[in-house]
């Protein structure tokens, strides 16, 4: 737009007259660039662009990372108990399971039974193999045998046996039987009590033998 441009009248043999300032003409805007313009807002509002997202901090990004490692150990451990409670869960339930079997005690008796014949006919080898290894393992064969002789020689021969108790439960997979016993030097019987206990290869062996036949004197 040009400046505006002060016009003076000519002086007149008059009073002082005001002075006006004309200014020149403004350009006006055409109609058809109005209305083009017009038309070019209505368009971009009628678009719905999306905004763009703003950046995300690091310090956002770092604790989203955090979360979701965390999460994941979580599960992680969420699992690894799971599997200790079901591992543990079978186990006693084996346990309980192998408490409660009744165990069958024809293989036991049937070894007691070969024990007894063994000592009774002096076949004191024999007998030392129907020994476990609780007894093996502080006795040796040698051992087992000289003690047998020494009985032998002290109250004679065993001439007679009878089993009173057979098969009694006692812990886990174990039976225990007791027998009366006679022997050739004594006036009275005596008893002797053996403990059975069935091994992992599922075999029966003597694991303890116990009597009161030295509160006898020798004779």
């Amino acid at each position: 737009m040009p400046p505006p441009v002060a016009v003076t009248p000519p002086q007149a043999n008059r009073t002082k007259q005001p002075v006006f300032t004309v200014y020149p003409p403004v350009d006006t805007v055409p109609p058809q660039q109005v209305n083009q313009a017009k038309r070019l807002t209505n368009t971009v509002e009628a678009y719905n662009f999306p905004i763009a997202p703003s950046a995300i901090p690091k310090s956002a990004q770092k604790l989203g990372h955090g979360l979701r490692r965390g999460l994941k150990v979580l599960a992680i451990l969420v699992v690894l108990c799971g599997l200790l409670v079901c591992g543990l869960g079978y186990a006693a339930f084996h346990y309980f399971s192998a408490q409660n079997t009744p165990v069958s005690t024809a293989e036991a008796s049937a070894m007691a039974s070969d024990f007894m014949q063994a000592v009774s006919n002096r076949n004191y080898d024999q007998a030392y193999n129907d020994l476990g290894p609780p007894v093996t393992r502080d006795t040796t064969r040698d051992q087992f045998k000289n003690q047998a002789q020494s009985e032998d020689s002290c109250y004679g021969p065993v001439t007679h046996y009878t089993v009173i108790n057979a098969g009694t439960p006692s812990k886990g997979n174990t039976l225990s039987y007791r027998y009366t016993i006679t022997r050739e030097k004594l006036s009275r019987p005596y008893q002797l009590d053996l403990t059975l206990q069935q091994g992992s290869s599922g075999n029966w062996q003597v694991t303890d033998y116990n009597s009161n036949v030295g509160q006898t004197p020798c004779g």
